[in-house]
């Protein structure tokens, strides 16, 4: 694997890291970071292990990004959410709608490498606004499509490069 790969796949890990921080501080009220590791040095958030420099990285980037601050009480690190912090947590799938059909919402796109960074913002997009990820660029929802997301499509030039289908999930295979 080459450097720039390493460098994207760590980049999601802190992403995903830094969501499942923001919301243990929520339900927690404050972190301190003795609580979520093993005795191995990785962390233990919702079946997630990962490196405790991912760990770091991603609570840098949510102090950088305002979400929480840092404080110190005694030789311990202390987090909390800041307003911004807890109004990213709170508002995530407010504007969402979701299916009541029973299908899902299926969204697949194959954007050329010269498009790298509008690739990235619809990853960031979709999983901001309630999206799973199934396959690196197959993302899957109980929500409706917004307007928002085909306004963004279009503003990014990469609609032709997305398919967006409906489908029922069959579980009993």
């Amino acid at each position: 694997m080459n450097k720039r790969k390493i460098k994207q796949n760590l980049k999601r890990a802190a992403g995903r890291v830094g969501e499942e921080l923001l919301l243990l501080i929520k339900d927690v009220g404050e972190l301190i970071d003795t609580i979520v590791f093993t005795p191995y040095g990785h962390l233990s958030i919702s079946s997630m292990n990962v490196p405790r420099a991912t760990y770091y990285s991603a609570l840098r980037g949510l102090e950088k990004r305002g979400f929480i601050q840092k404080k110190k009480k005694g030789r311990k690190n202390v987090y909390t959410l800041t307003p911004a912090g807890i109004k990213k947590v709170n508002t995530k799938y407010e504007d969402l709608i979701r299916r009541d059909d029973g299908l899902s919402t299926v969204v697949l796109f194959d954007v050329p490498e010269e498009k790298s960074r509008h690739r990235t913002i619809l990853r960031r997009y979709l999983i901001r606004n309630g999206y799973v990820l199934l396959q690196e660029s197959v993302f899957i929802s109980p929500y409706k499509i917004t307007v928002e997301l085909r306004d963004l499509l279009q503003q990014l030039g990469i609609r032709s490069y997305v398919t967006i289908l409906s489908a029922k999930i069959d579980y009993s295979n």
